[in-house]
Formats: C-alpha cells, sequence, structure tokens
C-alpha cells in the first residue's frame, strides 16, 4: 500500500506540471530519497561488525518514474575484502545492476536495463561507468 502512495505522489507531481519533464523537481526528488532512505533501512536493518561500507545513493528518473537506489558494501571478513553494489528500484524492488567481487575476483558484474538486453561487465569501473549511462546514478 505504502508503495501505491509513493507511486502516486510522483505521477500526481508530474500530471500536475504537465508532461514529464526532463529533470525531476525537488518534490520528486525528496520523495525518492525519502522511499530510497526506508528501503535501504528495511532491507538492511543493522550494520554488520565486519562492514566497513554500508551506504546507499538514490536518483529519481523522470522519463521512466523510477526511483532508483544503489546500495554499496565493503566487509572484511578473514583478511579477504568483499565488495558490492546492487542498483535497484526503491518502490517496486526490481533489481537492474550487480557487482560482486570477494578479493581479487569478480563474481558477478551485471546491468539490465528496463527494455534492454543485460550487458555483463569485467570490472567495477566498468560497472560504475553503465550504471551512471543507463540509470543515471553513480558514486
Amino acid at each position: 500500500m505504502k508503495h501505491i502512495l509513493v507511486l502516486g505522489v510522483i505521477l500526481s507531481a508530474s500530471l500536475v506540471f504537465g508532461q514529464q519533464p526532463r529533470q525531476a523537481t525537488l518534490a520528486q526528488q525528496k520523495v525518492c530519497a525519502d522511499q530510497a532512505r526506508k528501503t535501504f533501512h528495511a532491507d538492511n536493518v543493522t550494520r554488520p561488525p565486519h562492514m566497513l561500507v554500508w551506504e546507499y545513493t538514490s536518483h529519481y528518473e523522470p522519463r521512466t518514474n523510477t526511483c532508483y537506489i544503489m546500495t554499496h558494501f565493503v566487509t572484511a571478513q578473514e583478511k579477504s575484502v568483499s565488495i558490492s553494489f546492487s542498483v535497484y528500484d526503491a518502490i517496486e524492488g526490481r533489481g537492474y545492476a550487480s557487482f560482486i567481487q570477494v578479493g581479487h575476483d569478480v563474481m558477478d558484474c551485471t546491468i539490465s536495463p528496463p527494455g534492454h538486453d543485460t550487458t555483463n561487465c569485467k570490472t567495477s569501473d566498468e560497472f560504475e561507468r553503465l550504471v551512471d549511462k543507463n540509470f543515471g546514478i553513480g558514486k
């Protein structure tokens, strides 16, 4: 129900101003940021003690009416460092991109923009570039 309400607020704000703007309004950005914060903390209730980086960022895309969230985690356990990024819809939960690196080995690096084929990548730099290009969200 909350997801429908949030989506309704975003859609209403878009309709009030006529055509979908090319840039998000401050109201749309705030609704998205609030939803991303709630989603992040609901999915990640407490920060594990071995977690070095535990953060997220959000971006509202008015052309697709999507509130993207990108999570970033870095963990250190038993002399091994793991890095992960995920991009998903903060309202619907649909996943669009994933990057997982354990030590020096990239275990997963995929980008799946809506309406396009999945792209595989090989490095964190390539992942960040593709995420920024396809979703407008980056570090």
